[in-house]
């Protein structure tokens, strides 16, 4: 039986990866063999010269040949980091990113330390995996939140999320196209605060991303419409109904779309203040409105 050592087999699959454009290759080639053979990167680099099995061969090469045709690495293990924890990610959502933690951020800010115990009642929109009505519950640990998404598959992978960090039996998902399904009128349907991560990517951009995003992670979650900008008005409109006085909507945006959607919450004569906010990188990420008292 061919036999070959872990050291070779890494340099195989580092050498594979660069040939196919994969910028972090090596990194890639650890990440996929440490998960294959199920052993941690300490073990790996302690003692990388055993020899490996053809079954065990076979098990790696696979996992490099899916990261070779491109497909993201989130995919092909199963899960990925969001706030320093480890969520289920498959197909049916998007991969969860760095950028998104600001929005966690910005809701903790404006939500006072005394009152994070408080028993509030939030809303996220666009669930997806349910990374932010998880973190939410998480850092809340009184509040009840609810996770809308129009894929009943996403919501599947939210739900087993909100299990694996313990907080199911504080989140109730419901499938929905934005606020459709959500009955109005109900006090019960107000919210302290709003999170939402939109499709904003424009419908042409969304043909040029590259190929990790573009041929593998769902495009109802990507495409936002001619400009990017189509679920921004009806979100703004129907938060103000369903925020109570002094709520808050905190949503994700494009880096290039900060002063125009800023100015539609500005427009609407309810929200105030209305910032903005930067990412790692300084560009435009997330915009914060409160509902004012009177509205």
């Amino acid at each position: 039986m061919a036999m070959t050592t872990l050291a070779a087999l890494l340099t195989d699959a580092c050498r594979q990866l660069e040939k196919a454009g994969i910028e972090t290759a090596k990194l890639d080639a650890e990440v996929l063999l440490t998960h294959a053979l199920g052993i941690s990167r300490e073990e790996f680099w302690r003692d990388s010269d055993p020899l490996l099995n053809r079954d065990k061969i076979n098990h790696c090469e696979k996992l490099i040949q899916r990261r070779e045709s491109r497909e993201p690495l989130a995919y092909i293990i199963g899960e990925w980091e969001f706030w320093s924890r480890s969520f289920k990610v498959t197909p049916d959502v998007l991969i969860p990113r760095q950028e998104t933690e600001i929005l966690v951020e910005q809701l903790l800010k404006v939500i006072s330390p005394e009152k994070k115990n408080d028993p509030m009642q939030g809303l996220d929109l666009c669930t997806g995996s349910g990374i932010l009505a998880t973190i939410a519950a998480l850092e809340m640990p009184a509040s009840k939140i609810i996770g809308i998404d129009i894929s009943s598959d996403a919501l599947n992978i939210a739900r087993e999320n909100s299990i694996r960090h313990g907080v199911d039996d504080r989140i109730t998902w419901m499938e929905s196209d934005l606020f459709g399904s959500l009955p109005r009128g109900n006090e019960k349907n107000r919210f302290d605060f709003i999170l939402c991560n939109p499709p904003y990517i424009a419908t042409e951009d969304c043909k040029n991303l590259q190929p990790e995003i573009s041929l593998f992670e769902p495009v109802d979650a990507l495409d936002g419409g001619i400009d990017g900008l189509k679920f921004y008005g009806n979100i703004i409109k129907d938060s103000f109904e369903y925020l109570k006085p002094r709520g808050y909507l905190v949503m994700e945006i494009g880096d290039n779309q900060g002063p125009t959607v800023k100015n539609m919450l500005e427009q609407h004569n309810q929200f105030s203040p209305v910032t903005l906010h930067q990412d790692y990188s300084g560009r435009d990420r997330a915009v914060c409105a409160q509902k004012e008292m009177n509205g």
